[in-house]
Protein backbone atom coordinates (compact mmCIF):
# COMPACT_ATOMS: atom_id res chain seq x y z
CA UNK A 1 0.00 0.00 0.00
CA UNK A 2 1.34 3.78 -0.83
CA UNK A 3 0.30 5.53 1.57
CA UNK A 4 0.35 9.62 1.16
CA UNK A 5 2.06 9.24 4.43
CA UNK A 6 5.12 7.38 2.74
CA UNK A 7 7.40 10.26 2.56
CA UNK A 8 7.33 11.65 5.78
CA UNK A 9 10.49 10.64 8.04
CA UNK A 10 9.60 8.26 10.40
CA UNK A 11 12.84 9.38 12.91
CA UNK A 12 12.11 12.99 13.22
CA UNK A 13 7.95 12.41 14.03
CA UNK A 14 8.72 10.01 16.66
CA UNK A 15 11.39 12.53 17.61
CA UNK A 16 8.62 15.18 17.61
CA UNK A 17 6.04 12.79 19.70
CA UNK A 18 8.98 11.92 22.25
CA UNK A 19 9.55 16.10 22.65
CA UNK A 20 5.31 16.01 23.29
CA UNK A 21 5.70 12.81 25.79
CA UNK A 22 8.15 14.79 27.76
CA UNK A 23 6.12 17.92 28.26
CA UNK A 24 3.27 15.85 29.47
CA UNK A 25 5.68 14.18 31.75
CA UNK A 26 6.33 17.59 32.93
CA UNK A 27 2.97 18.58 33.10
CA UNK A 28 2.60 15.56 35.73
CA UNK A 29 5.22 16.11 37.70
CA UNK A 30 5.32 17.75 41.05
CA UNK A 31 8.57 19.31 40.99
CA UNK A 32 7.92 20.99 37.46
CA UNK A 33 5.84 24.08 37.25
CA UNK A 34 3.12 22.86 35.82
CA UNK A 35 2.52 23.41 32.04
CA UNK A 36 -0.58 25.26 30.43
CA UNK A 37 -2.63 22.80 28.30
CA UNK A 38 -2.48 25.61 25.77
CA UNK A 39 0.67 24.69 25.03
CA UNK A 40 0.25 21.23 25.02
CA UNK A 41 -2.56 21.93 22.26
CA UNK A 42 -0.14 24.05 20.64
CA UNK A 43 2.40 21.16 20.73
CA UNK A 44 -0.14 18.63 19.13
CA UNK A 45 -1.32 21.14 16.17
CA UNK A 46 2.19 21.88 15.15
CA UNK A 47 3.32 18.21 15.01
CA UNK A 48 -0.35 17.37 13.09
CA UNK A 49 0.64 20.21 10.22
CA UNK A 50 4.06 19.45 10.28
CA UNK A 51 3.30 15.50 9.25
CA UNK A 52 1.07 17.16 6.75
CA UNK A 53 3.13 19.20 5.37
CA UNK A 54 6.12 16.75 4.50
CA UNK A 55 3.51 14.27 3.28
CA UNK A 56 1.40 14.30 0.12
CA UNK A 57 -1.96 14.79 2.11
CA UNK A 58 -3.41 17.66 0.93
CA UNK A 59 -7.01 19.26 0.68
CA UNK A 60 -8.17 17.12 -2.03
CA UNK A 61 -7.45 13.99 -0.35
CA UNK A 62 -9.26 15.22 2.97
CA UNK A 63 -12.31 16.30 1.32
CA UNK A 64 -12.42 12.41 -0.76
CA UNK A 65 -11.68 10.55 3.34
CA UNK A 66 -14.48 13.00 4.61
CA UNK A 67 -16.78 12.18 2.09
CA UNK A 68 -15.89 8.43 2.32
CA UNK A 69 -17.16 8.58 6.15
CA UNK A 70 -20.32 8.01 4.26
CA UNK A 71 -19.62 4.23 3.45
CA UNK A 72 -22.23 2.01 5.89
CA UNK A 73 -19.64 -0.46 5.94
CA UNK A 74 -17.02 1.87 6.99
CA UNK A 75 -19.25 3.27 9.67
CA UNK A 76 -20.28 -0.52 10.82
CA UNK A 77 -16.35 -1.47 11.32
CA UNK A 78 -15.71 1.99 13.18
CA UNK A 79 -17.97 0.78 15.85
CA UNK A 80 -17.07 -2.66 16.20
CA UNK A 81 -13.77 -1.30 16.45
CA UNK A 82 -14.76 1.42 18.80
CA UNK A 83 -16.89 -1.60 21.11
CA UNK A 84 -14.09 -3.99 21.16
CA UNK A 85 -11.52 -0.66 21.94
CA UNK A 86 -14.00 -0.28 25.27
CA UNK A 87 -14.25 -3.86 26.56
CA UNK A 88 -10.66 -4.97 26.16
CA UNK A 89 -9.26 -1.47 27.57
CA UNK A 90 -11.95 -1.44 30.78
CA UNK A 91 -11.54 -5.10 31.06
CA UNK A 92 -7.60 -5.05 30.29
CA UNK A 93 -7.58 -2.00 32.86
CA UNK A 94 -9.22 -3.74 35.74
CA UNK A 95 -7.30 -7.47 35.19
CA UNK A 96 -3.48 -5.98 35.05
CA UNK A 97 -4.60 -3.04 38.05
CA UNK A 98 -5.76 -5.80 40.07
CA UNK A 99 -2.96 -8.25 39.54
CA UNK A 100 -0.69 -4.82 40.82
CA UNK A 101 -2.25 -4.38 43.79
CA UNK A 102 -1.42 -8.05 44.56
CA UNK A 103 2.46 -7.96 43.51
CA UNK A 104 3.49 -4.35 44.07
CA UNK A 105 0.59 -2.35 45.70
CA UNK A 106 2.50 0.59 46.14
CA UNK A 107 3.04 0.77 41.90
CA UNK A 108 -0.88 0.04 41.86
CA UNK A 109 -2.08 3.02 44.38
CA UNK A 110 0.21 5.40 42.25
CA UNK A 111 -1.46 4.77 39.09
CA UNK A 112 -4.78 4.27 40.65
CA UNK A 113 -4.61 7.71 42.29
CA UNK A 114 -2.43 9.06 38.65
CA UNK A 115 -5.66 11.68 37.33
CA UNK A 116 -6.76 11.66 33.42
CA UNK A 117 -6.50 15.52 32.95
CA UNK A 118 -4.25 17.74 35.52
CA UNK A 119 -5.77 21.38 34.96
CA UNK A 120 -5.70 24.83 37.21
CA UNK A 121 -8.64 26.56 36.06
CA UNK A 122 -11.85 26.21 33.88
CA UNK A 123 -10.17 27.41 30.85
CA UNK A 124 -7.28 24.70 31.31
CA UNK A 125 -9.92 22.18 31.33
CA UNK A 126 -11.51 23.16 28.62
CA UNK A 127 -7.83 23.13 26.55
CA UNK A 128 -7.44 19.66 28.62
CA UNK A 129 -10.48 17.98 26.59
CA UNK A 130 -10.02 19.49 23.45
CA UNK A 131 -6.54 18.17 23.31
CA UNK A 132 -7.31 14.87 24.89
CA UNK A 133 -10.79 14.17 22.26
CA UNK A 134 -9.50 16.04 19.34
CA UNK A 135 -5.77 16.55 18.70
CA UNK A 136 -4.50 13.99 20.59
CA UNK A 137 -6.23 11.73 17.83
CA UNK A 138 -5.06 13.38 15.08
CA UNK A 139 -2.01 13.45 15.84
CA UNK A 140 -1.72 9.92 16.88
CA UNK A 141 -3.18 8.39 13.84
CA UNK A 142 -1.44 10.19 11.27
CA UNK A 143 1.84 9.34 13.10
CA UNK A 144 1.29 5.57 14.01
CA UNK A 145 -1.50 4.48 11.14
CA UNK A 146 -0.52 7.37 8.84
CA UNK A 147 3.55 7.35 9.09
CA UNK A 148 4.68 4.40 10.79
CA UNK A 149 2.50 2.14 9.83
CA UNK A 150 3.02 2.59 5.83
CA UNK A 151 7.30 2.66 6.51
CA UNK A 152 7.00 -0.68 8.34
CA UNK A 153 5.19 -2.02 5.43
CA UNK A 154 7.70 -1.66 3.40
CA UNK A 155 9.99 -3.39 5.44
CA UNK A 156 7.87 -6.36 7.13
CA UNK A 157 5.17 -8.41 5.80
CA UNK A 158 1.15 -7.19 6.38
CA UNK A 159 0.81 -8.64 9.48
CA UNK A 160 4.31 -7.77 10.78
CA UNK A 161 4.10 -4.47 9.82
CA UNK A 162 0.67 -4.19 12.17
CA UNK A 163 1.76 -5.78 14.94
CA UNK A 164 5.12 -3.95 15.44
CA UNK A 165 2.87 -0.47 15.00
CA UNK A 166 0.58 -1.87 17.54
CA UNK A 167 2.81 -2.75 20.19
CA UNK A 168 4.63 0.46 19.60
CA UNK A 169 1.48 2.61 20.57
CA UNK A 170 0.64 0.35 23.16
CA UNK A 171 3.68 1.11 25.19
CA UNK A 172 3.07 4.57 24.69
CA UNK A 173 -0.24 3.77 27.07
CA UNK A 174 1.33 2.35 29.99
CA UNK A 175 -1.54 0.39 31.79
CA UNK A 176 -3.43 0.13 29.06
CA UNK A 177 -0.62 -1.78 27.37
CA UNK A 178 -3.51 -4.56 26.29
CA UNK A 179 -6.78 -2.55 25.08
CA UNK A 180 -4.23 0.24 23.26
CA UNK A 181 -2.28 -2.61 21.90
CA UNK A 182 -5.13 -4.43 20.10
CA UNK A 183 -6.72 -1.08 19.46
CA UNK A 184 -3.94 0.07 17.25
CA UNK A 185 -3.60 -3.21 15.40
CA UNK A 186 -7.76 -2.26 14.60
CA UNK A 187 -7.01 0.65 13.78
CA UNK A 188 -4.12 -0.33 11.42
CA UNK A 189 -6.47 -3.09 9.74
CA UNK A 190 -8.58 -0.33 9.40
CA UNK A 191 -6.82 2.15 7.75
CA UNK A 192 -5.57 -0.28 5.38
CA UNK A 193 -8.81 -1.94 4.36
CA UNK A 194 -10.94 2.00 3.55
CA UNK A 195 -7.03 3.45 3.01
CA UNK A 196 -8.90 6.33 4.72
CA UNK A 197 -7.11 8.19 7.71
CA UNK A 198 -10.34 9.36 9.19
CA UNK A 199 -11.97 6.45 9.78
CA UNK A 200 -9.12 4.78 12.50
CA UNK A 201 -9.12 8.62 13.81
CA UNK A 202 -13.37 8.85 13.72
CA UNK A 203 -12.89 6.16 16.05
CA UNK A 204 -10.40 7.36 18.46
CA UNK A 205 -12.33 10.43 18.25
CA UNK A 206 -15.31 8.41 19.55
CA UNK A 207 -13.16 7.02 22.34
CA UNK A 208 -10.86 9.90 23.79
CA UNK A 209 -14.35 12.29 23.97
CA UNK A 210 -16.09 9.29 25.95
CA UNK A 211 -13.60 9.35 28.16
CA UNK A 212 -13.03 12.97 28.55
CA UNK A 213 -16.57 13.19 28.96
CA UNK A 214 -17.28 10.90 31.93
CA UNK A 215 -14.26 13.08 33.67
CA UNK A 216 -15.59 16.10 32.66
CA UNK A 217 -19.01 15.02 34.24
CA UNK A 218 -17.07 14.26 37.64
CA UNK A 219 -18.06 10.47 37.14
CA UNK A 220 -16.92 8.17 39.98
CA UNK A 221 -14.87 5.41 38.21
CA UNK A 222 -13.01 4.41 41.38
CA UNK A 223 -14.26 4.34 44.82
CA UNK A 224 -11.60 6.21 47.43
CA UNK A 225 -8.90 4.45 49.03
CA UNK A 226 -10.33 3.23 52.25
CA UNK A 227 -12.68 1.31 50.09
CA UNK A 228 -9.91 -0.96 48.18
CA UNK A 229 -10.83 -4.28 50.40
CA UNK A 230 -9.47 -7.04 49.46
CA UNK A 231 -13.54 -8.36 48.23
CA UNK A 232 -13.54 -5.02 45.83
CA UNK A 233 -10.26 -5.71 44.27
CA UNK A 234 -11.51 -10.18 43.72
CA UNK A 235 -14.79 -8.45 42.33
CA UNK A 236 -12.77 -5.69 39.92
CA UNK A 237 -11.01 -8.70 38.62
CA UNK A 238 -13.87 -10.94 37.60
CA UNK A 239 -15.62 -8.25 36.38
CA UNK A 240 -12.61 -7.49 34.03
CA UNK A 241 -11.98 -11.24 33.25
CA UNK A 242 -16.10 -10.73 31.57
CA UNK A 243 -15.43 -7.90 30.34
CA UNK A 244 -12.23 -9.82 28.35
CA UNK A 245 -14.35 -12.15 27.48
CA UNK A 246 -16.95 -9.67 26.21
CA UNK A 247 -14.09 -8.03 24.11
CA UNK A 248 -12.67 -11.49 22.24
CA UNK A 249 -15.92 -12.40 20.99
CA UNK A 250 -15.93 -8.78 19.21
CA UNK A 251 -12.42 -8.72 18.37
CA UNK A 252 -12.86 -12.12 16.90
CA UNK A 253 -15.78 -10.74 14.54
CA UNK A 254 -14.42 -7.11 13.95
CA UNK A 255 -10.87 -9.04 12.66
CA UNK A 256 -13.58 -11.25 10.35
CA UNK A 257 -15.57 -8.28 9.32
CA UNK A 258 -11.98 -6.42 8.61
CA UNK A 259 -10.17 -10.00 6.75
CA UNK A 260 -10.58 -8.64 3.70
CA UNK A 261 -7.61 -6.79 3.59
CA UNK A 262 -5.22 -6.80 0.60
CA UNK A 263 -1.89 -5.75 0.32
CA UNK A 264 -0.90 -4.05 -2.74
Amino acid sequence: MRSEFSKVTIFRAIIGCGIIQVLMAMMSASTVRQLSWKVEAICYVMMSAYIIWQSTYRLKSFKKDIGGLQNKELLWCVLLVFMTQYFMSVGGYQVVLSILFYTNERLAIQVYEEPLLRFSSQQDLLFACLTVSILVPIFEEFLFRGVILSRFMNWFSMIGALAIMALCFGFLHGVDFLGATIFGFLCGMLYLKFENIWAPILVHLLNNALTCLSFSLGQAVHPSLAALTQSYINHQFKEGLVLLSVGMILLFFTIKRLNSIRPD
